[in-house]
């Protein structure tokens, strides 16, 4: 029962006796930004993280209880909403005001100190404590191979240099688990930085706010698959083997396998990125963005992918919703009216790092039902079981989109409306697809997500780890299964790192949901495959993700069935472990299994802390660990994991330190 307390200044709204909403004088529920102010209307063109607005706080707050409706005002100022419970959680809709606002302000009550999680993929520390976090309502910047000079400023100045998340959802929650979602396609700026409050500021108002107090963590990741929908499976065969990126066509395709298959590296698939060809660019080659089978580069290509089929070994394409316009499907594109256009009504084109390209409308349904039909007919009908996809964080602001939408609007649905498109033309070819994707947001309907952490980090030995937090932090807003994308940002590892970098990073990726071997066009040095002693590495690793694979697929079908990740933040695992919330360079993988891994550069030992109640186990040596913090050994290829002795996988996981020798 939804009920509201008041004393004329302080107002509080209660769901079966627990408070969820409160407003006061010195932590105002709700504040707007007039944007008849000509200083607002101005600084509207500055991002919403950039600048500081003038907001006024709705001091008068009525709930009137027999229309379930909540109104904030002040003077001529008003602001209502219609209140519904559902499932232990109040839901407020925003009703059409007489006066608009160019943006809206949120305040709630924080503990101090409390730790706060959420918002999607933070590559700095999946505690949000303390931080500014940006989730875009407009264009992303195209990003370079190497970091600008302000990327060092910004994360190194040591100011108030908000956080954008590439997979970004504008929700998060306390560790007394309450939360709170929002439902907008819109920009917004979440400010966790104040000791007794939390601020989050839109720029256009929220379709639907979700506010309530969970019972346990498992309830929170329950409420957060209604931000996400419906799932792209993950088969089980993904956990069997590597998935073995590859680009330079069909000779190169052949040469991979056979050398994987005499280092005696299991493969679940191949990643396919220059299918459609490629163009030289600054001495490098890059993909052709043409989403049609190149049959020069890959002579026979459709013969390759059922002989892949018969050795049960899956192929994935590269693809994503731009079109280089010397492309045959941008001219079609263009001809049928199915691209973004500008404000003069021509094709809207962007550089997408030496190239133009133009965008495909997905709020035109015409254009989804085109592109549904390319990805039949050159996708799916091909053999290809699945797309890896990215820059779909990429929507320009000067974009007229089709009936009128605005980017700003409609940033945050964006990658919803592509996998949607990928979903229903994989169906038609009664395939279940699988997805994975660098980016995303509401409604973003995947398999897998790739983390690649920061690209300054990268460059100073901590990529690893910037991966590892994404990965947790996307685990926490229940954005699904993520895994290091293994390679992908190689080319920025200093050299003397560089072999020490990729052992570990494969180390990292057995035990994350998925084995991807990254290729980067023009950097010969960023194929895992290059490395004699990354290679003996993979194999003896591999085969030890072989004989985990039931294990990791029951960890996934435990995220399917109860919205659990596959790995665990301590905090989630241990909430009463002492400062379990600051520890982020370990997780659990699954209730049985803990990682350590070494990601920091140099490392042959690190400091794990060990959850009370439970003795561990070293899965490679059969040490045992009683609980408290110890330091541990960890030489390239023995990377510090553990499991619990007593636990219903105890028989399989100490078998497996004989299987890789």
């Amino acid at each position: 029962m939804i009920y509201s307390e008041t004393d004329g200044r302080n107002f509080s709204l209660y769901i079966d006796d627990i408070p969820v909403l409160s407003h006061s004088p010195d932590c105002p529920f709700l504040s707007v930004c007039d944007d008849k102010s000509f200083v607002n209307r101005l600084l509207t063109r500055i991002p919403i993280s950039g600048i500081r607005r003038k907001y006024i706080s709705l001091d008068n707050v009525n709930y009137d209880h027999e229309r379930s409706i909540l109104r904030f005002s002040r003077g001529s100022r008003s602001v209502s909403f219609s209140v519904r419970e559902s499932e232990g959680t109040v839901i407020l809709s925003p009703i059409k005001p007489l006066q608009s606002f160019s943006h809206l302000r949120f305040g709630f009550k924080a503990i101090p100190n409390e730790p706060v999680f959420g918002c999607g993929g933070i590559t700095s520390s999946p505690n949000l404590r303390g931080r500014h976090i940006n989730i875009r309502g407009g264009s992303s910047a195209i990003e370079s191979e190497k970091p600008r000079p302000m990327d060092f400023v910004g994360k190194y100045s040591g100011g108030s240099e908000a956080v954008t998340p590439k997979f970004a959802v504008p929700s998060f929650f306390t560790a007394s688990l309450k939360f709170y979602s929002f439902w907008t396609g819109g920009s917004s700026y979440f400010d966790f930085s104040h000791s007794n409050y939390f601020t989050a500021d839109f720029d256009c108002t929220p379709e639907k706010i979700v506010l309530g107090k969970a019972e346990c963590i498992n309830s929170i990741h329950k409420h957060q698959t209604e931000l996400y929908g419906k799932r792209c499976a993950l088969p089980s065969k993904y956990q069997s083997g590597i998935v073995a990126g590859i680009t330079g066509g069909s000779k190169k395709l052949l040469e991979t396998l056979d050398t994987l298959s005499k280092s005696d590296v299991p493969i679940s698939a191949f990643y396919i990125r220059d299918w459609t060809g490629t163009f030289a660019y600054n001495s490098a080659e890059r993909e052709f963005w043409d989403w049609c089978w190149n049959k020069e580069h890959y002579p026979h290509l459709d013969e390759v992918i059922r002989e892949l089929t018969d050795l049960n070994i899956n192929t994935l394409c590269y693809i994503n919703p731009h079109l280089a316009m010397e492309g045959r499907l941008y001219a079609e594109a263009s001809k049928s009216g199915y691209l973004i256009k500008g404000a003069d009504d021509s094709n809207l084109l962007s550089d997408m790092g030496g190239f133009m390209a133009g965008h495909i409308d997905l709020t035109n349904q015409s254009a989804c039902q085109w592109l549904r039909q390319i990805l039949i007919d050159n996708v799916f009908s091909l053999g290809f079981s699945g797309v890896i996809t990215d820059r779909l964080d990429y929507l320009p602001k000067g974009a007229v989109l089709h009936g009128g939408t605005t980017p700003a609007k409609a940033f945050n649905y964006w990658p919803a409306l592509w996998t949607k498109i990928i979903r229903s033309a994989a169906e038609q070819c009664g395939l279940d697809p699988v997805c994975i994707v660098d980016s995303g947001s509401i409604g973003s309907s995947t398999s897998l997500i790739s983390a690649k952490g920061d690209r300054v980090d990268w460059l100073n030995g901590n990529g690893l780890q910037s991966a590892l937090h994404e990965i947790l932090s996307l685990g926490l807003s229940g954005a699904g299964p993520a895994h290091c994308d293994l390679g992908a940002y190689a080319h920025l590892i200093p050299e003397p790192l560089f072999a020490n970098h990729l052992i570990r990073w494969t180390e990292l990726a057995v035990f994350t949901p998925a084995m991807l071997t990254h290729t980067l066009l023009g950097f010969s040095q960023s194929s895992p495959e290059a490395s004699r002693d990354v290679l003996f590495q993979m194999s003896r690793l591999t085969k030890l993700r072989y004989h985990l694979a039931p294990y990791m697929n029951l960890c996934i079908e435990q995220f399917h069935t109860d919205n659990i990740p596959p790995m665990r933040h301590m905090w989630e695992a241990y909430p009463d472990l002492e400062n379990s919330h600051s520890i982020d360079d370990q997780f659990m993988l699954g209730d049985e299994l803990m990682v350590a891994p070494v990601v920091v550069a140099g490392q042959t030992s690190r400091q794990v802390t060990f959850p009370d109640s439970d003795t561990w186990v070293h899965l490679l040596s059969g040490t045992e660990y009683q609980p408290g913090t110890k330091i541990v050994d960890a030489p390239p290829g023995s990377p510090p994991v553990f499991y619990k002795k007593g636990g219903s996988y105890e028989s399989t996981f100490a078998s497996l330190a004989y299987k890789t020798l």
